[in-house]
């Protein structure tokens, strides 16, 4: 755990002396620093080294301070320039290194639970880390889908410096990366007037990510952290008035690292675009020559699409073609088809609009609330203090960006989730809380730019926002005792799935795939088997996936050849595997909690020694 926060520490140190050798506060360096660190990793994976990526960042750092020795010829600044840069005028880095160090100790009980952790987040970093590389084709034990591996290599990285694979690791690296593209709104702390405004900046810079996202406690999903950037990106865009070559590359970095993070974000993406281009216009000079405008939004866009289609060249290259998911595909080769459960599923999604409580907690906010809320401050601030025609343009973007992700939600639950997702509105809250926290952080921000104005209204929105928190969810998630107690259960779950997995398995292998026979449901100890199988490279069927029919499964499946041992699992019954007894090449009947080593000659099984 050590070893892992004084990584984080080099990193912001790294960061800080870039901001020395740049000139910029450190508020407004880091986060781009992060950005372009993320994109080097993902560059140094698609080449295929992402298991050199920690030694080739040293010499990366190593190099950074150079230049830094060179330009200003000493070993370390003095104590009034560190003054300067970090004590000085600068409360809200202050807070904001106070935050990452507390969430580091709260986040370091943290340990894999569930499934989409288990399906893809944490999983690919596993793998990444295991084989020393990009898992790729039949070696990989997620399927791509359209998931993009940005954070996973961030852990990854983590765990090459730490020498360790450490689970609570990438909730921690998750959290430091939510909070770093906060940064924008704890500088604030510095500007704002009035003691009763700083506290409520400072604590609404904490509470942000807990607001709308319930999921942000105990899972690693990307969606928080997707909105943030989008939000600081928003941020950059609309309030940063000198539009120079910092502008620019802050611009191109948060929007190249949206992209990595899931492909989802093209959506995202877009609104960011429309603000751009609406406040290129607002520009009176730039309006009457149309090139200046556009000039820099296609260079943009031009490299940000390269960004989000390499993906896609990789995955097609290595033998993962699932960069777009089949269902969509399918989807749109149907023409559009609709289910039986169509009307029930677009009423339900209208209607948890209003009634969904985002987080999950009693008092939560819906989403219409949030919205509503959010649109009448931002318009309140524009009447009273800020009516220019980049405001209003730029919350019309904002606001107006809703209705096309909210019609791109709408045909994912028609069109492209199964059955089961549509009809319960699976991950429904995290897609739309996800919009609602890009809302919140800007118009909080705007709310705060004028420092001698809205104190009340920023202590009342506090006070809101305070009172919607899901307490309950935040003491089993950040009080390490209360989650270790909270996740008695499914540890003993899982622990039960690990130890069969190391039982059962043979030792000596290294890369070859196993195939996991699981019960039907997606508890945990299915789940977590997969999960606990690696370093061996695993795929699951379930039963709830291919109903009963495991044989055809697995005759279709040994077509392909992609795997070298079959395993059913100690909780699959004999009589639910039954219809594989054909398959058992010395003809005895098929056996739970049994390895069986697929024979490519024979297209049969035999026990594994």
């Amino acid at each position: 755990m050590i070893v892992s926060f004084l990584l984080l520490v080099l990193l912001i140190l790294i960061g800080i002396i870039v901001s020395f050798i740049i000139d910029k506060d450190v508020e407004d360096t880091l986060p781009p620093f992060i950005f372009g660190f993320l994109i080097i990793l993902y560059l140094l994976a698609i080449l295929k080294k992402p298991h050199h990526s920690f030694e080739l960042s040293v010499v990366g750092f190593i190099a950074v301070y150079v230049i830094y020795v060179i330009k200003f010829k000493k070993i370390i600044p003095n104590f009034g320039e560190i003054k300067e840069k970090l004590f000085h005028g600068h409360i809200g880095f202050l807070v904001y290194l106070i935050t990452i160090v507390l969430m580091f100790v709260l986040y370091g009980t943290h340990v894999v639970n569930n499934w989409d952790d288990f399906h893809f987040n944490a999983t690919f970093a596993r793998d990444l880390y295991e084989f020393r590389g990009m898992p790729v084709g039949w070696k990989s034990a997620t399927g791509y889908k359209t998931y993009k591996p940005l954070m996973q290599l961030f852990y990854n990285w983590g765990f090459q410096g730490a020498r360790a694979y450490i689970e609570p690791l990438m909730f921690q690296y998750k959290i430091f990366l939510i909070y770093t593209a906060c940064l924008p709104i704890f500088k604030r702390i510095d500007s704002v007037f009035g003691l009763l405004k700083k506290i409520c900046v400072a604590v609404m810079s904490v509470i942000i990510p807990y607001l709308f996202l319930y999921e942000v406690v105990d899972s690693l999903s990307m969606d928080c952290y997707m909105g943030i950037i989008t939000a600081y990106c928003i941020v950059t865009i609309v309030f940063e008035s000198k539009h120079d070559w910092f502008y620019y590359a802050r611009i191109v970095l948060s929007l190249s690292a949206l992209v990595l993070v899931k492909s989802s974000a093209i959506m995202f993406v877009a609104i960011c675009f429309g603000v751009l281009f609406v406040t290129l216009i607002s520009d009176e000079e730039n309006r009457k020559k149309i090139s200046t405008v556009m000039a820099p939004i296609i260079g943009i866009f031009i490299i940000v699409m390269g960004f989000w289609l390499s993906w896609k060249v990789f995955c097609d290259r290595n033998g993962n073609t699932t960069y777009l998911n089949n269902a969509l595909s399918e989807s749109i080769r149907n023409g559009f088809e609709l289910k039986w459960y169509a009307k029930d599923t677009f009423l339900g999604c209208i209607r948890n609009l209003a009634t969904l409580n985002l987080n999950l907690s009693k008092f939560g906010m819906t989403f219409l609330v949030a919205f509503v809320i959010t649109l009448l401050i931002a318009l309140f601030i524009i009447r009273k203090n800020d009516g220019s025609r980049l405001a209003k343009l730029s919350y019309f973007v904002i606001f107006g960006g809703f209705i096309p992700y909210f019609a791109v939600l709408l045909y994912t639950y028609l069109f492209v989730f199964e059955e089961w997702e549509a009809l319960e509105f699976s991950s429904y809250d995290r897609y739309i809380g996800t919009y609602a926290v890009i809302l919140l952080y800007v118009v909080f921000y705007h709310l705060t730019k004028d420092s001698k104005r809205f104190t009340m209204l920023t202590a009342i929105l506090t006070l809101l926002c305070i009172a919607t928190l899901n307490y309950p969810v935040l003491n089993n998630g950040l009080n390490p005792k209360a989650y270790e107690a909270s996740r008695t259960d499914i540890v003993k779950e899982r622990t039960k799935a690990e130890n069969e997995a190391l039982s059962k398995f043979p030792s000596n292998r290294e890369a070859e795939s196993v195939l996991l026979i699981v019960p039907k449901g997606q508890s945990v100890y299915s789940r977590g088997l997969a999960y606990a199988a690696i370093p061996y490279v695993t795929s699951e069927v379930a039963l709830d996936l291919i109903d009963t029919d495991i044989r055809t499964e697995l005759e279709n499946r040994m077509n392909t050849s992609s795997f070298s041992y079959v395993y059913f699992c100690d909780e699959m019954d004999a009589e639910s595997i039954k219809s594989c007894d054909a398959l058992i090449l010395d003809g005895s009947p098929c056996e739970s909690g049994t390895v069986y080593r697929f024979n490519k000659e024979q297209m049969g099984f035999e026990k594994a020694n």
